[in-house]
């Protein structure tokens, strides 16, 4: 009986797949040029809806950036996922449609003429996988309302199949309930547009008017600070979605910027229903020519994406069409994200049959290609990356030596990024959008798109009064010009490390008449004048390196970014200075004191977000500040004393221990003392100690000997002299796989002879 069971399924099997098959055929036949060619429809957009039902009759799913152009367009099938390379469109599978519309003779129709048609596939195709594709929009109507009411995929299975004689599986019925997205987004950005609006901000909605219907996609909104920051830090903008905390998972754009004191500062925040190339080319778009801000804009840094890389090339594309002849071509660098670089390039190592060692080595050298300042450095890295095998060497030459000048530090030559060739500010803004929201089941208001703005709101204000920059900070030229503390402290280092710098001069070169170099690295130079360095610090981070400040006779003030300095309070333009002036304050107790004292509107603000930390950033922040106490008042042996007494105050005040007053602890040290011995007496509790599992008594420390696995060291083994001339024989032979004990091929761990040997050896003794 179980065997004709078996029979039948068999048979039932084979008839569904080759009906399939005459099915696909039979559709497959309006993919040809002819037919092509002879179909004609009242308006594009119906001809480009006609094109996609019949693929999905036919079983397949068409795709193209271009699908609402009126010009030309291309088709590819969707199936096998986006191949890297030059056209971002392209897909695994050969089909291609490729024309362009036109009106017939009357005038009142549209046909395609064909330019290229390939009309073949390298997979099979499975039309009942695209039904639900087919519904009519009553169907999908009625799908919806019984998954709002509760009913079940399954239960909505079985109503659909009785209603309407359609088959559709609970994943297809799943995708269906999901399926309004678009329309739930149109509903609560509208919701979003009148909350910024009434706020003083401004909000752009990207929409499309698809089949007589407006359908909108995305909203850019900019609060009247957000702007401010744009026009003020935004010369460099790092841009990297994530998806929000939301009940649709939309994706959230935030655009993040930096001021002089390398905080992150929030400069819009872009709402997605769908993240494509055409969106975030709007976002760029629309960003760009906000004020001024086409004039402020140099640098844009981002992941390794292939719809935004595609996007910002389409970005330059737009900005540069309507330029007169006469008018230099607009150049907007840039930046790939290092970190997200050497992910991927880490995710690649395992495929192409690098060992754990050999992974971990990789990694180090493409450290060196992506943020090494030497050339020389990085090409030598990139040279023994490539000779590891053939697998490594192909990816290398397609995915890191193309982009070299997109990431590697040693390759963004004349390119102002602040410092930063990764995504950090970005990362970390994104972070701060999550930080508070619930991770529990959202609730109605709290999974709408006006709550996530309002919390990003709240965020920042928190983070604009922590980033308020205070006038006291170390002068680092006279007449009151400024520099931030972070800022300050780089120059300083550089400054340190020009100690150890060494200039000779440079015959051959004319534009660069000096080599430096480092007295612990001699071999690798740099070429410099007066003006500029070849580690190209002075303009990608905007402050001078140390070979320019120990060539200069006097501090380099000119190689210092204008970005960096801080205006007068009355908003005074700052002055000229010239190299002479420049001077380190020195490292005195008094200054430093008088730098680092508080005053009581910037202690209030802390409170007030102090208030709003975790307990792990809260002992983050009382770790660090306990540090800086330390340092401070180790100086002093009254300073300390008095440290020391208001620390242990607070600590028998918060385990509510009784202590005695002191009027003066520096001038009665023995008083102090005996205070000190009675808090820690009544602080100690009755009885004696519970003794732990684990005492320090009875820990015994054991080695186990890597080769037999018996309690002794490994140099001491028998066989150790042994494994190591097997290791040495086979070191240089990574085309195989090699015993983790011995070295040897052919074998692994569980079964090496040598183990085994030496096993039964210390056994038998």
């Amino acid at each position: 009986m179980s065997s004709l069971f078996y029979c039948f399924l068999s048979d039932l099997a084979t008839y569904l797949l080759n009906l399939s098959i005459v099915t696909s055929l039979i559709f497959m036949s309006f993919f040809d040029p002819e037919s092509l060619s002879t179909l004609e429809t009242s308006s594009v957009l119906e001809m480009l809806r006609l094109v996609n039902i019949e693929a999905y009759k036919a079983g397949f799913e068409l795709f193209s950036e271009q699908r609402f152009s009126n010009d030309y367009f291309t088709f590819y099938c969707r199936f096998g996922g986006r191949v890297r390379g030059h056209k971002t469109n392209k897909t695994g599978c050969p089909f291609a449609i490729k024309g362009k519309p036109h009106m017939t003779p009357t005038g009142k129709k549209y046909r395609i003429n064909v330019e290229n048609c390939i009309c073949r596939h390298n997979h099979p195709l499975y039309p009942v996988l695209l039904t639900h594709k087919l519904i009519t929009d009553d169907q999908n109507s009625t799908i919806t309302n019984l998954y709002k009411i509760g009913i079940s995929p399954s239960q909505i299975q079985k109503i659909i199949r009785s209603n309407f004689n359609i088959e559709l599986t609970t994943l297809q019925i799943s995708a269906l309930t999901h399926s309004s997205q678009v329309e739930n987004f149109g509903l609560q950005s509208t919701e979003l547009i009148d909350y910024v609006t009434a706020e003083g901000g401004t909000a752009f909605p990207f929409e499309l008017n698809l089949n007589e219907s407006i359908k909108r996609l995305g909203v850019l909104t900019f609060m009247p600070q957000e702007i401010e920051n744009l026009l003020t830090f935004g010369d460099v903008l790092f841009i990297d979605g994530t998806h929000a905390n939301l009940q649709n998972q939309w994706e959230v754009v935030p655009l993040t910027v930096i001021n002089r004191n390398r905080d992150i500062l929030l400069a819009g925040i872009a709402y997605l229903a769908v993240s494509n190339q055409e969106l975030l080319t709007w976002i760029l778009h629309k960003t760009f020519f906000i004020g001024n801000y086409s004039d402020i804009l140099q640098t844009l840094i981002s992941d390794e994406d292939n719809a935004f890389i595609a996007s910002v090339q389409k970005f330059h594309e737009l900005i540069n069409d309507n330029q007169e002849s006469n008018v230099p071509t607009i150049t907007i660098n840039h930046i790939i994200c290092a970190l997200h670089k050497k992910r991927n390039f880490l995710d690649h190592l395992r495929s192409a049959g690098l060992n754990k060692s050999q992974r971990i080595e990789a990694g180090k050298l493409f450290d060196v290609v992506a943020y090494s300042t030497s050339c020389t450095k990085a090409d030598a890295a990139l040279n023994t990356l490539q000779n590891y095998n053939s697998k490594l060497t192909k990816y290398i030459q397609k995915e890191i030596i193309p982009l070299l000048s997109k990431f590697s530090r040693s390759h963004l030559l004349g390119i102002h990024a602040n410092g930063f060739n990764t995504t950090s500010p970005a990362e970390s803004m994104n972070a701060m959008l999550k930080r508070n929201l619930p991770t529990t089941k959202l609730t109605l208001k709290q999974s709408r798109v006006l709550f996530n703005r309002n919390h990003m709101d709240h965020c920042q204000a928190l983070c604009y009064k922590r980033c308020t920059l205070r006038r006291d900070i170390n002068l680092l030229f006279p007449e009151q010009i400024l520099l931030n503390k972070r800022i300050n402290d780089k120059i300083q280092i550089q400054y340190r490390i020009s100690h150890q710098i060494h200039i000779i001069e440079n015959p051959l070169d004319s534009e660069y008449p000096f080599f430096a170099f480092h007295e612990n690295d001699p071999e690798t130079k740099y070429k410099l004048n007066i003006y500029h360095c070849e580690c190209n610090l002075d303009v990608f981070w905007g402050v001078p390196c140390s070979h320019l400040i120990k060539l200069s006779k006097n501090f380099p003030v000119h190689a210092i970014s204008p970005r960096w300095f801080e205006e007068e309070p009355n908003n005074t333009p700052i002055p000229s200075q010239s190299n002479d002036t420049i001077r380190f304050i020195k490292d005195t107790d008094q200054e430093e004191e008088e730098i680092t004292e508080p005053d009581e509107l910037a202690y209030a603000d802390s409170v007030e977000y102090l208030q709003h930390l975790s307990p792990k950033q809260l002992y983050s922040k009382l770790f660090f500040e306990s540090k800086q106490l330390a340092s401070l008042a180790s100086r002093n042996t009254d300073c300390a004393i008095e440290s020391l007494f208001i620390i242990k105050e607070q600590i028998n005040k918060i385990l509510h221990v009784q202590t005695e007053q002191r009027n003066n602890p520096s001038l009665h040290p023995d008083q102090h003392e005996t205070t000190d011995a009675i808090i820690d007496a009544e602080a100690r509790p009755r009885g004696r100690p519970k003794k732990t599992k684990n005492s320090q008594n009875s820990r015994i420390m054991t080695e186990k000997c890597a080769i037999c696995l018996h309690n002794h060291a490994t140099t001491s083994c028998r066989w150790y002299g042994k494994v190591q001339r097997i290791q040495e024989k086979y070191a240089n032979d990574s085309h195989q796989r090699h015993c983790s004990v011995c070295g040897a091929p052919d074998h692994n761990a569980g079964t090496c002879p040598i183990r085994q040997e030496a096993q039964n050896y210390y056994n038998t003794r």
